[in-house]
């Protein structure tokens, strides 16, 4: 009586890897969030109490607005400080929450109605509610630092506003944060 033996081609073992591999580079290096996930991952991770996921998408500039002892520095070494200043933004934001606790039961509803990209920053206009009764709405302003966008600072929006949104200037928008990044 013979004995079948199977066994798994080579080939395919390393079909297997080059996929893993091909998959990964894809995620780390190609795949970058959009604005509006980026100001949703920023809130959720907030909501949580998630800080270090929350100082990951805010911009440098924002965190040195935040952080006195960054005031004084150019923008390109705040840039190359982005690690230890996501850092400390994570601990400011904890110890905000100790003082004023964020109220439970919120969540965000990003409108992609009004969002606006250019190709240094972008708009997102989004709602904020609270057990699915509206607390208003807010638009983040984004930079694109590097390889994708940040939230560089957040205003209410009222409903008159909401043509404005559509009506900005993205073009002056790209040239002052152009600037910015690269001073």
């Amino acid at each position: 009586m013979e004995k079948n033996v199977y066994r798994v081609p080579r080939s395919l073992l390393v079909l297997a890897v080059i996929i893993l591999g091909a998959m990964y580079y894809y995620a780390a290096y190609v795949d970058f969030p959009t604005p509006e996930d980026t100001v949703s991952e920023f809130y959720e991770a907030y909501f949580v109490h998630d800080y270090d996921v929350a100082a990951q998408n805010i911009s440098v500039f924002w965190a040195a607005q935040l952080l006195p002892e960054y005031a004084e520095h150019q923008p390109s070494q705040l840039l190359n400080e982005r690690p230890t200043l996501e850092k400390e933004a994570a601990q400011f934001f904890a110890m905000v929450e100790e003082y004023n606790p964020t109220p439970t039961e919120l969540s965000i509803k990003v409108d992609p109605n009004y969002s606006r990209t250019g190709q240094y920053g972008a708009l997102v206009v989004y709602e904020l509610t609270q057990a699915d009764e509206s607390l208003g709405r807010e638009m983040a302003m984004l930079v694109k630092e590097s390889d994708r966008f940040y939230i560089l600072n957040l205003y209410p929006l009222q409903e008159e506003q909401m043509q404005d949104v559509l009506d900005f200037d993205m073009e002056a928008l790209d040239s002052d944060l152009q600037a910015l990044i690269k001073s």
